[in-house]
């Protein structure tokens, strides 16, 4: 068995590893050689996915992890969990729902493939627009307290400088930008489109009929994300929040549920009769309420989906109100808050 020590050092290694991956492919695609940068990001990401298995336990990087040895992970022996896997790997061991970053990730991992095993894309601004997508999915993993922040925080600073480095594709993007250019103005008159959070054109769009907490795609570098409208105006993107904004203000969470549900603080006696219509989300089974309403329906200030309001229901134990959860036999069985009634026969 490794010593604590041991162990620390591995994950350092692990990171560091992938980090240099990344920062290389940046490099590599500035200067043109788009093959080696797909490789490189693409081991880069997988390596920070795995750290972060990693940091959970040492066996869970392994594709066996029963069968994993200490010895086997110092020389390299040890067959590890396929990139493929790692977001579903993840989701179990952390409960972080990884089902957007999955997405994109097999992205770059299909491109990789191509790239060692065929014929690389020679599409320059395609290669720069979807590590520019990846690398905002994984950057809000890595650095967000509420996501995997407090477990890379001592490479915080080598992150931002990374994150920074990023904004040199922008020249990549550009023609992808003003073959935009005409309909994002008219967009941008009608208060459909802000600054994206993952390329920083003004080229994020929001839906026909944006609301306080609404989804948004990008043309340019083909994000997809959910963002807030705090009450300074900007919007901003919910992994980002809670945020220390450039208004002078901070936002957070409670402030979004405050502006959706805007219940005034009742005594006692007066909250028997009326509640706050707020609940928990089945979805990302966050440990905090999270759902209010929004449009006719509910919606969800941590992960963004909206649900319709046939999807609410109670536990019937605890009586906690619920977004898609099914709560049919919660009686007996109970909820994410509770053991129900048959612990109790």
């Amino acid at each position: 068995m490794p010593t604590e020590e041991e162990v620390a050092e591995m994950f350092d290694a692990l990171v560091s590893n992938g980090l240099e991956f990344v920062e290389a492919s940046i490099e590599e695609l500035l200067a043109n050689r788009q093959t080696f940068s797909v490789a490189h990001f693409a081991t880069g990401v997988e390596l920070l996915l795995k750290a972060r298995l990693f940091k959970e336990h040492w066996t869970l990087v392994a594709a066996d992890p029963h069968g994993c040895a200490w010895t086997g992970l110092k020389d390299g022996t040890v067959s590890t969990t396929a990139a493929s896997d790692l977001c579903d790997a993840l989701t179990r061991v952390t409960g972080t729902p990884l089902a957007d970053e999955k997405v994109t990730f097999k992205g770059i991992f299909d491109h990789r493939n191509r790239a060692l095993h065929f014929i690389p894309s020679p599409d320059r601004a395609g290669v720069a627009a979807e590590q520019c997508r990846a690398w905002y999915s994984l950057h809000n993993l890595l650095t967000h307290a509420r996501r995997w922040g407090q477990h890379f925080e001592p490479y915080a600073d080598r992150v931002r400088a990374i994150d920074a480095r990023m904004l040199e594709y922008r020249p990549y993007l550009q023609a992808r930008f003003e073959a935009q250019s005409t309909r994002l103005a008219g967009l941008d008159k009608a208060g459909r489109v802000f600054e994206c959070p993952a390329c920083h054109f003004r080229s994020a769009v929001l839906p026909d009929k944006a609301r306080m907490i609404s989804a948004f795609e990008c043309p340019v570098c083909n994000a997809e994300d959910y963002v807030a409208l705090v009450s300074c105006g900007a919007r901003i993107p919910l992994d980002e929040i809670p945020l220390d904004c450039s208004c002078g203000g901070e936002h957070d969470r409670e402030e979004l549920l405050e502006a959706l549900d805007p219940t005034p603080s009742l005594g006692p006696k007066d909250s028997l009769t009326y509640e706050a219509d707020r609940g928990y989300c089945g979805e990302c089974l966050d440990h905090e309420i999270s759902v209010a309403p929004q449009a006719g329906g509910y919606v969800c200030v941590n992960c963004g989906v909206e649900f319709e309001a046939a999807a609410i229901s109670r536990c019937d134990w605890c009586n906690e109100t619920w977004a898609n959860y099914d709560t049919e036999f919660s009686y007996y069985t109970g909820c994410e808050w509770c053991d129900g009634h048959s612990p109790r026969d």
